[in-house]
């Protein structure tokens, strides 16, 4: 049995690049993790409740100020009072997308 077959190198040679990439995401994600939030007001709309809470959770420990909401239209509601400097935005939301929502939240 060979040690390998003609592609290997190829494979092995992917193998690096998926690894060197993971360690890139990684870093981009540890360093978003250790940035220091300290008093930004951050609100986050998306309307799963799994990323809502990781969310919450990450940006809290982060020492931001965090509102949440599920919806646009929820966010748009809570844009106005909450004045916040930083929002993230599920893209993908069902009845009307986060591109709605910023369009909305530039007009506003």
């Amino acid at each position: 049995m060979s040690e390998g077959g003609p592609n290997s190198e190829v494979v092995a040679e992917g193998l690096a690049t998926i690894s060197r990439s993971a360690r890139q995401q990684g870093k981009i994600i540890d360093d978003l993790l250790n940035t220091e939030l300290n008093g930004i007001r951050v609100l986050a709309i998306d309307d799963d409740e799994d990323s809502r809470d990781l969310l919450s959770h990450f940006l809290k420990k982060s020492g931001a100020q965090v509102l949440i909401a599920d919806s646009a239209v929820d966010g748009i509601h809570h844009a106005a009072g909450f004045n916040p400097g930083l929002v993230i935005c599920d893209l993908s939301m069902p009845e009307e997308d986060g591109y709605s929502f910023i369009r909305k939240l530039r007009q506003s």
